[in-house]
């Protein structure tokens, strides 16, 4: 069969079932579960290097890992939020622009570190390794939960009017060159308890989201 299928990609392909549930459920109006599939494609994510660098791989392992990776990315960071924009309402031409230039930007990092590959892994891991460059795409599976809650929780909250904003704002950040200190060791954990509590508050209410 053509492909790899070894441990170091099954939570990458994991994550692209998810993401596809995921987006079944908001086109469906099931937007409380569409959010908990995407900050379950996140966690996948956070985990998905740490299995890959304890497998030993062929280097073109290595390499179809880097685009697997990318590619499921643009899917599930990418198509995935901007269809559950869609999915809450968000038809009119501001709002789908907003959604087209998020998934640009997306595409555009992503591909744009995909070439820039080869160089990042020549680097010391105190240049390449301890920072992102610029903020990654998935930052928004805890990003786009947490603020969708703010529907949930305060009644003055417009999800409609802020969601496209936030969807451009995400994708000037993108692009946007600085450092984002990359979470190692407790900050992973912190990261993960927060992310509990924000899966837990978007199972417990989710109906009053939309």
């Amino acid at each position: 069969m053509i492909g790899y299928y070894n441990v170091s990609v099954i939570l990458t392909y994991f994550s692209v079932v998810v993401s596809v549930y995921g987006t079944l459920f908001a086109l469906n109006n099931q937007i409380s579960f569409a959010l908990l599939c995407l900050m379950v494609c996140g966690l996948c994510d956070m985990f998905d290097g740490t299995i890959a660098a304890k497998v030993d791989r062929t280097e073109n392992e290595k390499k179809f890992g880097v685009q697997i990776d990318s590619l499921c990315d643009v899917l599930n960071f990418g198509m995935f939020p901007a269809i559950i924009g869609y999915a809450i309402g968000l038809r009119d031409f501001w709002s789908i622009s907003c959604m087209a230039a998020f998934i640009l930007a997306a595409v555009i990092r992503l591909a744009f570190f995909n070439v820039d590959e080869d160089i990042r892994q020549r680097e010391t891991p105190d240049q390449s390794r301890a920072y992102y460059r610029g903020l990654p795409v998935t930052s928004v599976a805890m990003i786009i939960p947490f603020f969708v809650m703010g529907n949930a929780v305060i009644t003055q909250f417009t999800l409609m009017v802020y969601y496209p904003i936030l969807l451009l704002m995400l994708a000037f950040f993108f692009l946007l060159d600085f450092k984002v200190k990359k979470p190692k060791g407790i900050s992973i954990w912190v990261m993960c308890f927060i992310g509990m509590i924000v899966f837990f508050i978007v199972y417990k209410w989710g109906e009053l989201i939309v």
